[in-house]
């Protein structure tokens, strides 16, 4: 099964990275245009066993994604696993490590597989692979920007 991981220093404090990030509103601000990243179900609070619904564009479809908050353990963790969607499996891990008093390590990890298994794995696993990277450089690089601009 593939995992993607992304590492991204933040020159904020980890308790406003970590904020920032249970805040869906911000999840839109960070998403590229082309991903069409819309909410039709968003909670009060992120909290565990709270559920997202997510409309999203994968190539020239949009699909739903819904998720549940599996783990939150604040300010250094939170897992979110599709339950409904396009992926056989997506589980998202964002941890987040505290370098100085204002810089944060985020570390983005996705373990995640096709629908159809295996072969869809070999046949497009590159593809998306390489998609998820793009969305990701995108979030970081936002990410970066919006944090960074307003740090403590």
């Amino acid at each position: 099964m593939p995992t993607f991981r992304q590492v991204t220093y933040i020159d904020a404090p980890i308790e406003k990275v970590f904020e920032f990030h249970l805040n869906l509103n911000n999840l839109l601000k960070i998403s590229p245009s082309e991903a069409n990243l819309q909410i039709f179900h968003m909670p009060d609070k992120l909290v565990e066993g709270a559920k997202v619904g997510l409309f999203v564009k994968i190539g020239p479809v949009t699909t739903t994604m819904e998720t549940v908050v599996e783990e939150i353990d604040p300010p250094w963790k939170f897992v979110d696993r599709q339950v409904g969607g396009f992926f056989g499996k997506w589980v998202h891990t964002h941890l987040f490590e505290k370098i100085t008093q204002k810089k944060t390590k985020l570390t983005d990890i996705i373990d995640y597989s096709l629908p159809l298994g295996m072969l869809a794995n070999l046949l497009g696993g590159g593809i998306v692979e390489k998609k998820i990277a793009k969305i990701f450089k995108h979030r970081a690089h936002m990410t970066k920007k919006l944090l960074e601009e307003n740090a403590d």
